[in-house]
């Protein structure tokens, strides 16, 4: 990423342009990575009408420059990308000359294509989880892509083209499958602290016909983009923890001896959908303001990243003294957000039924499969922005000392007593954990949020099967619980539901500064907001329905 996408209308006067690496003397021709990531944080994708602009700058840090060939990526200076990163970070927000004080949440729409993840973390991931509990940041980091042919030997292209859409999706998928082990997430997704984001198959451009031997497979499937890398992540955490708009990817049909390989459709080739962004003006004759179409997990987390942005910016607007809560339990806010507003899609019983194992009782393997691909779900960005008045979402952040636990009081709104209709409940938890390297348990601190199990079925919910299940969601640094129910549920007028939340024992002695988000929700009760709004202490300054 260069400087020089400033050139582009859309950037101009957005970015604060940092260079310490000296790059910018080495770049030359087009800065398309760079400009297209700094459009979808400031603008998000510009085929959508929504969520608008950011209002703030961003910051932007040089640390690649030009490609050495056309066609290929940008490329990191003649150093390792976790040195650059630590002395940028550092340079950030160390001493009286920090250069970036307040920032908390830092994209990294970039990876190594040479370092899947293998099991063991990376050293540009443990610079990346070091960097991230000692300053209080939140990552954001793409999953990375994969571009190899998925090839099925006994189904020959005409059979192929002969299947149902369907079919063509799980044959697909069963040749994914295959490959599960050489299409893991790209160093440094495997980070524990960072929210590392697939791209979802999925964008604003409408469909029209595609060209001959193209296919879009996974068209609304919910599946992740057909390029975008699997978890899990280090200790079995589920990784990536989310997935994000990154556009469909389509594939090109080819015979392989007697079978056929689907190729992932490259650069140059992304024109027919994706997500729309800026591109750097390509001359004189060339539109000033011209955009372009980019595909892919950076997109997915430049998305991301820009979602963030726009959280922090309506906590700001509604909550006076919301810059006064400490930095690391802001940004650990916006991660436990980030997960919170996802769900997994149908595509999970695509996966079942396609992957397995076919054994019903095998559902611990099976929702593994499931959280490989999907995560703990596609991001739903409304439910972080916009407000309703049949859901209420509460969040607090704190710290935890020593094995130590905290419980809290959740208000029930009474207006959802004695009604025999679907409502909902979800709670989410993140921290960032010191990482012990050499350590057995690289994670330093282990929290964990216990199941509300009798106090949730007065409330007339259970858990969910559509989510990673206990053992797999407490695995990381963010735990995301989702709980459902129809039965009626007696609620009176000072009625709770207490959430624990317990540190487990490490060798940490400082205290693990944390957040923790609920959500109540039963459609079509229009009470459920204010009933909630009510009864707590500190209140948002306005509600806004759109």
């Amino acid at each position: 990423m260069v400087c020089r996408c400033r050139r582009t209308p859309r950037l101009q006067g957005r970015l604060s342009v940092d260079d310490p690496f000296n790059l910018e003397p080495l770049a030359v021709g087009q800065r398309v990575h760079g400009t297209a990531m700094a459009s979808a944080v400031l603008h998000g994708d510009l085929a959508a009408a929504w969520p608008g602009s950011l209002a703030r700058r961003v910051y932007f840090v040089n640390v690649m420059f030009g490609p050495a060939e056309p066609g290929e990526d940008e490329r990191f200076p003649n150093r390792l990308p976790a040195d650059l990163f630590h002395e940028a970070v550092v340079r950030m927000k160390e001493g009286a000359g920090a250069t970036a004080p307040s920032v908390i949440v830092i994209n990294a729409s970039l990876g190594d294509r040479n370092k899947p993840f293998m099991g063991r973390a990376s050293g540009w991931a443990r610079v990346l989880d070091y960097l991230s509990h000692r300053y209080g940041l939140l990552f954001v980091v793409s999953a990375g892509n994969h571009m190899a042919d998925l090839v099925t030997p006994n189904v020959s292209t005409v059979a192929f083209q002969g299947l149902a859409e369907i079919d063509r999706a799980k044959s697909a998928l069963r040749a994914s499958g295959a490959k599960m082990g050489e299409r893991r997430i790209l160093a440094p997704a495997e980070s524990m602290n960072a929210i590392t984001v697939g791209a979802l198959h999925d964008d604003a451009i409408m469909s029209g016909p595609l060209p001959a031997q193209v296919y879009d497979v996974w068209r609304e499937t919910g599946l992740c983009s057909i390029s975008s890398g699997v978890g899990p992540g280090i200790g079995n955490a589920t990784k990536p923890d989310i997935l994000a708009p990154g556009g469909r990817h389509h594939v090109r049909l080819l015979p392989q001896n007697g079978g056929h390989a689907l190729r992932p459709i490259g650069k140059g080739g992304a024109s027919i959908s994706g997500i729309v962004v800026a591109s750097p003006p390509g001359g004189p004759a060339a539109n000033p303001d011209s955009c372009n179409r980019t595909i892919g997990t950076s997109v997915a987390a430049a998305l991301t990243s820009g979602l963030a942005a726009r959280a922090h910016e309506a906590l700001e607007e509604v909550y006076d003294d919301f810059l006064a809560i400490p930095s690391t339990q802001r940004a650990a806010l916006l991660k436990a957000l980030l997960v919170h507003c996802s769900k997994w899609t149908p595509a999970r019983d695509l996966i079942i039924e396609t992957l397995g194992p076919p054994d019903g009782k095998q559902h611990v393997r099976q929702r593994d499969n499931v959280r490989r691909y999907l995560g703990f779900g596609a991001v739903d960005a409304r439910l972080v922005l916009d407000c309703a008045t049949d859901r209420a979402t509460l969040w607090a952040v704190d710290t935890l000392a020593k094995e130590e636990a905290k419980i809290f009081s959740i208000p029930l709104p009474q207006v959802m007593s004695g009604r025999a209709q679907p409502h909902d409940m979800a709670a989410t938890l993140a921290w960032f954990a010191p990482p012990r390297v050499g350590a057995l348990n690289y994670r330093g601190v282990r929290l964990k949020l216990i199941d509300p199990t009798s106090a949730a079925s007065e409330f007339g919910v259970a858990l969910v099967k559509d989510q990673p299940d206990s053992n797999q969601a407490h695995s990381g640094t963010v735990i995301h619980r989702r709980w459902s129910g129809v039965k009626a549920a007696a609620i009176g007028n000072e009625s709770v539901l207490e959430m624990m939340i317990q540190r487990q024992p490490d060798e940490t002695d400082d205290a693990m500064p944390f957040s923790l988000v609920v959500t109540l929700e039963m459609a079509g009760v229009a009470e459920v907001y204010a009933q909630v709004r009510n009864r707590v202490v500190v209140k948002p300054k306005v509600l806004v329905i759109p």
